[in-house]
């Protein structure tokens, strides 16, 4: 369904997020609410609801989201470093429930959300949706080189990466977005070769995404099957 985010904002407080397409493979395919059952069965849990926002990235062509945001307040937060979950989606004709072990992480600026979409038979587009948190202080890009994709083998060898005897401008520019709450895709094509320019083997990798910022870079990773079913 959609990844869950957790971030710590005090010893006993955190904040839920989660984004995601507008589209749900449902008759009716508009969220109306979310319910987060979080802790395990044995345990005290506590139900948080969410009604999603909706929001566009920011290009005038871009695609809508579906945006919820939750503070969770619990005094068993000082000990957790991630809680489970079960997922309940409510649209006006289905009820759909999933479960996900939602890590507590420390406030970061940049929410990524990454994706691998197919545009032909052997070429792919990778797409990352970054959702601005905060601006941290003296945050910038050092080059013109706004988004760089590493491909992994399961040994950990790269097999690509996107940045490959490639001359950036030395252009400083501003992280995108920077403003709060606001969206912002970036992309990155692949022909589907390797960085020898051989076709590549039908398998697992991981796709790494970095936004190369300064002075501290934002990282994400996506698992794949190559080629894409």
């Amino acid at each position: 369904m959609f990844d869950v985010f957790a971030t710590r904002l005090s010893d006993t407080t955190v904040q839920f997020r989660f984004v995601t397409t507008s589209s749900l493979r449902t008759v009716d395919n508009s969220i109306r609410y979310v319910d987060l059952v979080l802790g395990s069965p044995t345990e005290q849990q506590d139900s948080l609801l969410v009604f999603p926002t909706l929001a566009r990235d920011e290009s005038n062509e871009g695609s809508i989201y579906v945006i919820g945001e939750a503070l969770w307040e619990s005094p068993r937060l000082r000990t957790l470093l991630s809680v489970p979950a079960d997922i309940a989606v409510v649209t006006a004709s289905d009820h759909i429930i999933f479960s996900q072990d939602v890590e507590i992480r420390e406030p970061v600026g940049l929410d990524l959300y990454p994706s691998i979409m197919a545009t032909t038979d052997t070429s792919v587009s990778f797409q990352c949706l970054a959702r601005r948190v905060f601006v941290p202080r003296g945050e910038y890009l050092p080059s013109s080189e706004m988004l760089r994709v590493r491909v992994l083998a399961e040994n950990g060898d790269v097999v690509w990466r996107s940045d490959e005897d490639i001359a950036f401008l030395a252009l400083v520019s501003l992280v995108q977005p920077q403003t709060a709450g606001r969206l912002h895709v970036y992309e990155m094509p692949w022909n589907g070769r390797t960085s020898a320019g051989k076709q590549m083997r039908a398998g697992t990798y991981r796709a790494e995404f970095i936004i190369p910022a300064r002075p501290n870079e934002y990282v994400a990773f996506l698992d794949f099957t190559w080629p894409l079913r």
